[in-house]
């Protein structure tokens, strides 16, 4: 049996780079422009509870004075991911984690006490910057959209009644049921004493 191989296909070759940036991580210091980033979308049910989380590499705009994710972009995917499994989500966070240390302080990360300072909340008004960093962080610097799960839908038939409610109640037109007006029979539970007459007295 012989294996064909497809001479057009390109060898993706990305991986023998990155391993040889990182045998020479002395002299490869330099910051770099990001060209993609990994945005994380993380969905919430009404409980708190995670209930789905993925991933997809995002390409960022670039130009003179960096690499961006732009406004439009931040509101398309808000758009497009609220929806999971047909259930509708609202954004409820967006986080930018970057890690922007220069090469001196690379030792000095993994003993970070305090990650967090890496992390942002971010605003979806504006385009997002995102600086230039070390390659070895690149596949680190992340965004992450947290969608929760939107409630209105599960109180609708409740919010309804109350308004109807409650606007009929402003109306005037409220219906009353009366209790005592629904009639009661009672069944005696002695029998009648027979009455007396001239007849029976004589008897």
């Amino acid at each position: 049996m012989t294996s064909v191989i497809d001479t057009n296909d390109s060898l993706d070759t990305s991986w023998f780079q990155e391993y040889d940036k990182l045998l020479n991580i002395d002299t490869n210091f330099t910051k770099e422009v990001m060209n993609t980033i990994d945005i994380k979308f993380l969905y919430i049910d009404s409980h708190n509870n995670i209930q789905h989380i993925f991933s997809e590499q995002y390409n960022l705009h670039i130009d003179a004075s960096g690499s961006f994710l732009l406004k439009d972009d931040l509101l398309m995917l808000i758009q497009q991911k609220k929806y999971k499994n047909n259930i509708k989500y609202k954004l409820d966070d967006i986080l930018f984690y970057h890690v922007p240390i220069d090469h001196t302080h690379i030792s000095e990360f993994s003993s970070q006490p305090s990650p967090q300072d890496f992390l942002k909340k971010i605003s979806f008004f504006d385009s997002l910057h995102i600086p230039d960093s070390i390659f070895i962080f690149h596949p680190i610097n992340s965004l992450y959209f947290f969608f929760k799960e939107n409630e209105s839908t599960h109180n609708f038939t409740i919010k309804s009644i109350l308004k109807s409610n409650s606007s009929s109640s402003r109306s005037g037109k409220t219906k009353k049921v009366n209790i005592n007006e629904v009639p009661i029979f009672q069944i005696p539970t002695t029998k009648p004493k027979k009455k007396r007459t001239r007849k029976n007295i004589h008897s």
